[in-house]
Formats: C-alpha cells, structure tokens, sequence
C-alpha cells in the first residue's frame, strides 16, 4: 500500500513533467499543480513508511 503511493506520486511528476512543457498555458497550469500534488503524496509517503 505505502509502495503504491510512492509508485502513484513517482507517475504523477512524470505527468507534471509532461504537461509542463506543453506550450499552452493551460497545461503547464495543470502540470505545475500536478508536480505539486506528487511531491506532497510522496512525502506523506515517506513519513507514513519512516514511521510505520
């Protein structure tokens, strides 16, 4: 399960990362939230494996 949120935060930044050098300024709205969103799922995660 812990695996799980660091392999789903690990391909949310690959899609930040994506959408980030999209052209559009929408996209790279979506891909900055998007890189945001992952490092914060995996580093709850990190915190959720060094303490559990």
């Amino acid at each position: 399960m812990d695996s799980a949120l660091v392999f789903s935060g690990m391909a949310l930044a690959l899609v930040g990362a994506v959408l980030s050098s999209r052209p559009k300024r929408t996209l790279r709205r979506w891909g900055a939230l998007s890189l945001c969103a992952s490092t914060a799922l995996i580093a709850s995660s990190v915190v959720v494996l060094a303490n559990g």
